[in-house]
């Protein structure tokens, strides 16, 4: 919608800090596979920056994936927590592709559903305080799939000495 919020680096600190306390009480730790089904929003920041502060390892979904793609990445990758946008929902429930039971959790920042906790709720209850972790370069910090062109997609763990690179 072209609207802006601004947001300084205290703010993305201590959201940062709250999101990854998020992460750690749903069971994620250094080395877990959490991933994103979202667009560019200040929540994106928030959970990116919060899954790296934990010492997490990102697993980017892309927002044109349909639930077989995105079933065989979460699968593929071990994720033990996807965060949605709420438009993005429907492709986490269950169906042909996504098990009625499935390994991970989920955390949307529509509204909470039976099969889903709301991002804003969680933060609401969340204190800040987790210290970033402290990770080797040869540490993941992202898991991120080829695109499957020249054969089924393929698992890529990016380290943490990358970064620099960026």
């Amino acid at each position: 919608d072209l609207s802006h919020r601004d947001l300084s680096y205290a703010e993305l600190r201590r959201e940062s800090e709250k999101f990854a306390a998020v992460l750690q009480s749903l069971g994620a730790c250094p080395g877990s596979r959490v991933a994103t089904l979202m667009g560019k929003s200040r929540e994106y920041l928030i959970t990116l920056m919060g899954i790296w502060r934990l010492g997490a390892v990102h697993v980017p979904l892309f927002t044109a994936f349909a639930p077989p793609a995105i079933a065989l990445r979460l699968n593929g990758s071990g994720a033990v927590l996807v965060v949605c946008d709420a438009g993005q929902r429907s492709k986490l429930m269950p169906g042909e592709d996504i098990p009625a039971s499935p390994g991970w959790k989920v955390i949307t920042t529509g509204v909470a559903d039976d099969g889903a906790l709301s991002w804003a709720s969680l933060m609401a209850d969340a204190q800040p305080g987790i210290a970033a972790a402290v990770v080797g370069g040869d540490a993941p910090l992202i898991h991120v799939y080829t695109s499957g062109t020249t054969g089924n997609p393929k698992g890529v763990i990016v380290p943490a000495r990358a970064l620099a690179a960026f």
